[in-house]
């Protein structure tokens, strides 16, 4: 007898469920993370998905030292660049499978040819990678994956709550609260010493609301406030910058955030963006 269609949908629900858990059990996949632990050194160059960098020219970072974030992949300058590390840490549920797929498809069919990406991911998406029976009509993706080039990570917790730091990426982690912090913490495990932040848009004053690819105004000035940038969520947001800010500092790690002529970093040490591509000529 031929299972109904909700049958089937709950037992492939379970079934992911399952594996995923499976996957955050499996230390073996955060272990080999070791081997870039002070890999690196020098300067870094972090790429966030703010409206102020819609428009830039960044063909200056080619062949720099570049991590790309989200959803980086739309930048027109993004299949130009040398981009070592991108991150996709957030938890991958069932339903949004299909995501995953377009933004993984994305992220290697437009990326520069010669230099693939490591493309890390948190662990519960390591199942849709590992079994094609959940990859329901995206032929391209399973052509294009390459499991050596993806890394995983397990986070729990949080390293403000907790008021302790636990940022080595081959176990788990409590760093991974924010875009923002996992990617501070994820450049300070490589070796890094001097990060440069460019499209954090959030961590600006006056503030700046919208990502490079989408239609919202570039300044809040015309905005409520209270519906753009709700004020509890900014405090917490500066509160894990600073603690990150200050654990990073004692690791001799400097962080520096990128700024147009008229606006200045509350938070973060400022570069003037100018300033910052003539400093690399």
């Amino acid at each position: 007898m031929l299972k109904s269609k909700p049958v089937l949908e709950i037992q492939e629900f379970f079934r992911y469920n399952y594996r995923v858990w499976q996957s955050l059990r499996d230390v073996s996949c955060l272990s080999i993370n070791a081997d870039h632990e002070n890999s690196c050194n020098g300067d870094v160059y972090i790429l966030y998905t703010g409206s102020s960098i819609k428009g830039k020219d960044l063909s200056w970072l080619s062949g720099k030292n570049v991590i790309a974030t989200n959803m980086f992949f739309m930048n027109e300058y993004y299949p130009s660049l040398d981009i070592q590390h991108y991150l996709l840490i957030e938890p991958w549920q069932y339903r949004k499978q299909w995501h995953l797929s377009w933004i993984l498809d994305m992220i290697m069919t437009r990326a520069k040819v010669d230099s693939p990406s490591t493309i890390w991911l948190h662990g519960s998406a390591k199942p849709y990678i590992d079994y094609d029976a959940l990859h329901f009509c995206d032929v391209d993706t399973r052509k294009l994956l390459n499991k050596n080039s993806f890394r995983y990570i397990n986070g729990k917790g949080s390293f403000y709550r907790e008021k302790v730091v636990r940022d080595d990426f081959s176990k788990i982690i409590n760093t991974n609260v924010n875009t923002m912090t996992f990617t501070l913490f994820f450049a300070a495990f490589l070796g890094y010493k001097n990060i440069y932040l460019l499209g954090s848009d959030y961590t600006k004053t006056p503030k700046v609301a919208g990502h490079f690819y989408d239609n919202v105004s570039e300044e809040a000035y015309g905005f409520d406030e209270s519906t753009v940038f709700k004020e509890e969520n900014c405090i917490f947001a500066d509160n894990l910058i600073n603690e990150t800010l200050v654990h990073l500092d004692k690791l001799g790690v400097g962080v520096f955030n990128a700024v147009d002529d008229g606006y200045i970093s509350r938070d973060i040490k400022s570069i003037n963006y100018t300033s910052l591509i003539s400093k690399d000529e």
